[in-house]
């Protein structure tokens, strides 16, 4: 109830005070005095509790009252002033808004004056001989209303036009309010006339009962409205919420989605309308760019715009709706704007775009209006919030399951490089787990050759097809250090992206070109470089991956597996080379860098397998030096050492790759050829005789360089034994028969 001040009672008074003036001046008849109060009463209560009439809305019953107070009171002016007064009274004591101060006046004075004019007419009817025609003089009455409301309806259109300028509006519902006049005046007209006749034969109380009817009438209309407006109001409301739930139910529910931003937006507008609108919405952890949307044209000038609503987002200002009109009211989208609608699209947690809607003319929003636009915003803000919050969950299970995957894989090949391998194999198993467990199509692993001041492609995987075309490209170590800076690294990695214009060589041209054509995406000049170095910090060479299986710029996790695998491959590649040392030095022997005896029957015992199973030949040649003891005794052990590194020479000169040479013991020695016969391998044996009968071999403080012959003894496999052990004992035996022969030549089994 609207809270009253002390001028509206000292206002009542004074009206009360000039009724009673205006009825002594006027003339009223003592006995009906009593019939001022209860006129203005009646009049009160017409304007606050109004008739809905169906279709047309709603009406009061103020002409109820006229009629009948004016053949009370006989006076037309003093009616109008009451009529007036009752307008007054009703709207200070309503809880409703008041108009604003010249408005109401003149809804004073159009009131008193119209409702004097038509009581005038009324008056002016009972000098016509129309007694005992009710039907004649009701009809006079009901086209005195009607003229009465027309001349109303055409003084209210002028004087609005001057005051508010709403002449458009009020034009456009001038028929309507006859209308609504009409009906109703012509439903009560017949109640009405029945009490006027009573009123002229003076009794009162048949008077007030015959106005029984039509306030029963009054009374089942303001029902059947009441029900009307509820149960228009329980369908908007059911309307507003499958409108919500519409929205939320949406497949395409995303602030990315202009058709569910267009979805949004019109119906909203059925629910709230206005004339332009706007909707921001700023950058999210999925949303990369802010959204400027808006389903007419967007402002002049939309980056102002922009960053007003930043600003205003910042700032916090706006949690809930907000209405702006008048000088309040500073457009953003249309210039002539009288009223601005602010709506944050906001939770509890966070703020992440505004909607502005504006009206022009004299249309402001109500109260109902923001805050359902407000309910409808939070909604959708709430479930952008729920998706966002999904998305982040997906996102962190998938980073989590993929971390997962890059630990195991991880795991599996440091499994694998723990086995003790040659640097090749290892280099190769590294590329393939590369490919496997991090999603790389092809993977390149070159070392550093830093005498050469190149980088040698070692190891591949993914790239099978050109991988003879590939290893001839020697990339010059100037440029592939120059990728090498701060400004490329990712942890320990190098992510050379293609916007850089960089010129490289070192990548490989990936055979499905697929240009990047969303940030993140892979381009083919894009280039990743996996640097190797040793535990003293040098440089062994450089993984370079390329063509992520799914197309996009690797996540930190990729980067960090392929630093954990690059360091798992040096520490592989450092065991291995420790572990050939070791085993090179226990296979070795330190003199004259052959095979010692131990390695020797190994290696023999590995051959005879391997042939005899394929049933293919094999040869073992024992070697011994001539009255190797004579140089010993005449030039001391020293010289005699400088001879078997010599002869060590000589061997390893002759011998193949796959061919196993040994210092047997003292001055023998001894060769494994696998795959040659008896004949082959004695072609060997004379070979390594001839040079060592034709070696010099210089020895420090002795004059002369020194000479010396070697015997060898050949047997084959499976000429001359069935296994190894006969081949040996036959080799043994020719050798012996060689010596016996006369020395300095070889000899095959007799």
């Amino acid at each position: 109830m609207r809270k009253h001040r002390p001028g509206h009672y000292i206002l009542l008074v004074l009206f009360v005070a000039a009724m009673a003036a205006m009825a002594s001046w006027y003339g009223v008849a003592a006995d009906r005095l009593w019939a001022i109060p209860a006129c203005l009463l009646a009049f009160v209560l017409a304007y606050v509790f109004d008739v809905p009439i169906p279709g047309l809305g709603r009406i009061n019953a103020d002409h109820v009252i006229a009629f009948p107070a004016v053949l009370l009171l006989g006076n037309p002016v003093l009616t109008g002033v009451l009529a007036g007064g009752g307008y007054l009274i009703s709207r200070l004591f309503r809880p409703s808004t008041l108009r604003p101060g010249l408005a109401l006046a003149f809804d004073f004075f159009h009131t008193g004056l119209s409702t004097a004019f038509g009581t005038a007419l009324v008056l002016a009817s009972g000098r016509f001989s129309l007694e005992g025609r009710p039907t004649a003089i009701a009809l006079l009455w009901l086209i005195a209303g009607v003229w009465v409301q027309f001349a109303s309806s055409l003084v209210m259109v002028a004087a609005y036009r001057f005051i508010e300028g709403g002449a458009r509006k009020l034009s456009a519902n001038f028929w309507k309010g006859a209308g609504k006049t009409l009906a109703w005046v012509t439903l009560s007209i017949p109640y009405v006339a029945l009490v006027m006749f009573e009123i002229q034969q003076r009794n009162v109380l048949t008077a007030l009962l015959s106005l029984l009817p039509l306030a029963a009438i009054a009374w089942v209309l303001e029902m059947a409205g009441e029900k009307e407006q509820k149960n228009a109001e329980l369908i908007e409301a059911t309307r507003r919420q499958e409108f919500l739930l519409q929205m939320l139910s949406s497949e395409s529910g995303s602030l990315e989605n202009e058709s569910f931003l267009k979805m949004l937006l019109s119906g909203l507008n059925e629910f709230v309308p206005w004339d332009a609108e706007l909707l921001f919405a700023a950058e999210t952890p999925f949303q990369r760019e802010p959204i400027l949307y808006s389903r007419g044209s967007l402002p002049q000038d939309p980056y102002a715009a922009k960053s007003r609503l930043e600003a205003m987002l910042e700032s916090g200002s706006l949690k809930l709706a907000k209405a702006h009109g008048g000088r309040e009211c500073h457009p953003l989208l249309m210039p002539k704007a009288e009223h601005q609608l602010l709506v944050p699209l906001a939770t509890r947690e966070v703020a992440f775009g505004v909607f502005v809607a504006e009206r022009e003319g004299d249309r402001p929003f109500t109260e109902a209006e923001i805050q359902f636009a407000n309910l409808a915003m939070a909604q959708i803000a709430s479930y952008v919030q729920d998706e966002i919050l999904k998305r982040q969950i997906l996102s962190t299970n998938n980073r989590l399951t993929q971390q997962t995957h890059y630990l195991s894989e991880i795991l599996d090949v440091s499994n694998l490089l723990k086995i003790h391998m040659d640097p090749q194999t290892i280099l190769e198993k590294v590329a393939r787990g590369i490919q496997q467990s991090v999603g790389f199509q092809s993977v390149l692993i070159s070392l550093y050759r830093q005498e050469e001041a190149c980088f040698e492609r070692v190891a591949q995987a993914g790239v099978d097809a050109r991988w003879d075309e590939i290893k001839q490209v020697r990339p010059p170590a100037a440029q592939m250090l120059d990728l090498l800076k701060d400004k490329y690294r990712v942890g320990n990695c190098y992510f050379v992206r293609h916007t850089e214009g960089e010129a490289i060589s070192f990548g490989v041209m990936p055979a499905n070109l697929r240009p990047a054509s969303e940030p993140d995406d892979w381009d083919p000049m894009d280039l990743l470089l996996v640097p190797m170095f040793s535990k003293d910090n040098h440089l062994i060479g450089i993984i370079s991956v390329d063509e992520p299986s799914d197309g996009k710029v690797p996540s930190m996790e990729a980067f960090n597996a392929l630093e954990i695998i690059a360091n798992q491959a040096v520490q592989a590649l450092e065991s291995s080379q420790a572990h050939a040392s070791v085993r090179h030095q226990a296979a070795v022997d330190g003199l004259t860098n052959l095979y010692n005896h131990r390695y020797f029957h190994e290696a023999l015992t590995a051959v005879a397998r391997e042939h005899e199973a394929a049933r293919r030949p094999y040869s073992v040649i024992m070697m011994d030096l001539d009255n190797f003891k004579e140089i010993n005794d005449r030039w001391g052990h020293l010289s005699g050492d400088a001879v078997l590194r010599g002869i060590g020479e000589i061997i390893q000169s002759v011998t193949r790759r796959e061919d196993v040479a040994a210092r047997y013991g003292g001055e023998e020695f001894a060769l494994v050829l696998p795959g040659l016969d008896a004949k082959m391998a004695s072609g060997v044996g004379d070979r390594v005789r001839k040079l060592v009968e034709e070696g010099r071999f210089e020895v420090e403080d002795i004059p002369r360089p020194l000479k010396v012959t070697l015997s060898a003894g050949v047997a084959s496999y499976p000429k001359d034994g069935e296994d190894r052990r006969k081949v040996l004992e036959q080799a043994d035996a020719a050798l012996y028969q060689a010596k016996k022969a006369g020395k300095n030549r070889v000899c095959e089994v007799a």
